[in-house]
This record gives C-alpha cells, sequence and structure tokens, in this order.
C-alpha cells in the first residue's frame, strides 16, 4: 500500500507563493504605482462612447467600471389589511395546526 506523498517540486512552490502572499500587508506601496481607479455612471454607455474613451485614456492601467442606473416605477404596495367585509383568507384567520 503506496502513498502519494506529493511532487518535491509542488511544495517548494506551495511554499513560496505562501510566503509572498504572507508579504503583502508588510509591502510599502509607493506613489509611483498608483493609478486611479474610476467609477463612472452613464446613461447609455453606446451614445457615451467618447466619455468612456476619455475616462479609460485617464486610467491608464486603473481600474474603470462604469454602470447605468436604471429608474423603475413604483408599484403601490398592497393593502396589509383587508377592507372591512371582506371574509379573511387562510392566512388572517389564525387558529391551530
Amino acid at each position: 500500500a503506496g502513498s502519494d506523498w506529493g511532487d518535491v517540486t509542488q511544495s517548494l512552490i506551495f511554499h513560496q507563493v505562501r510566503k509572498f502572499l504572507l508579504r503583502l500587508d508588510e509591502r510599502k506601496f509607493h506613489l509611483k504605482f498608483w493609478r486611479p481607479q474610476i467609477l463612472a455612471f452613464v446613461a447609455n454607455p453606446r451614445s457615451q462612447y467618447r466619455f468612456l474613451h476619455f475616462a479609460n485614456n485617464l486610467k491608464k492601467g486603473g481600474l474603470l467600471v462604469y454602470g447605468t442606473i436604471l429608474h423603475a416605477e413604483k408599484t403601490p404596495k398592497p393593502n396589509p389589511t383587508p377592507p372591512k367585509g371582506t371574509p379573511p383568507n387562510d392566512d388572517q384567520k389564525g387558529g391551530g395546526v
């Protein structure tokens, strides 16, 4: 009954990756590595291509996220209490099981 203990190369890669991931918090970020992160809200991305192209050029390797806000019509909330004289449904009867 043989046991598979893994590969030495795989173990070394795992060790290196773990070591560098643990160092990420210690690493100081330098200003020369700063890149803008832009959040743009547009009515219609297809019609505002020039604006998005401009924003994309501003970011210089940073992050550009654009989105559209959709407005929905408000629907009236249902009345939680039925009008007087309406027979109660099963949810309003109460009672035991």
